[in-house]
């Protein structure tokens, strides 16, 4: 059996450049990212980054799109990009930032909700009444008042 590493390199990667890109001294102090010459760790971080853009970007480049059980496109994002990409609408570095930002932009979003909204719940907790009226079983169309 494969392990996790081998059959997502993707993720693999993420992973391992979260764990250089996330350091408190060079969030507090982003000027520190310019010397990367100086510092190794900048310098493994910018290398990582190459590389997980190389691998998102052939990742979808390469993919030759999903299709559904009736044998049509499946008309995602991804699929949108490569298609733009090859008529010529956006060249390869155009992509490369697309693909950069949409994927980053779908990892942190949702975490930053969860992290706002568990932190929002532990601050203003909710009375008990209400939390035993949601937890009560109660058939769904006493809840919406469905009269004009």
């Amino acid at each position: 059996m494969m392990s996790i590493e081998h059959e997502v390199p993707l993720h693999t990667t993420q992973l391992t450049l979260k764990r250089y890109l996330f350091r408190p001294i060079y969030m507090s102090f982003p000027v520190l990212d310019r010397l990367a010459s100086v510092i190794p760790s900048r310098a493994k971080a910018r290398k990582l980054i190459r590389q997980f853009s190389d691998l998102l970007q052939a990742e979808i480049l390469t993919d030759s799109g999903r299709k559904l059980k009736n044998g049509e496109n499946v008309n995602c994002l991804g699929d949108r990009l490569r298609s733009a990409w090859r008529d010529g609408t956006l060249n390869t570095k155009q992509v490369r930032d697309n693909l950069n930002v949409l994927y980053v932009a779908g990892q942190e979003n949702p975490q930053l909700l969860m992290v706002s909204s568990l932190y929002l719940l532990g601050k203003y907790p909710v009375s008990i009444q209400l939390d035993h009226t949601l937890r009560r079983p109660t058939p769904w169309i006493i809840l919406f008042n469905f009269q004009d």
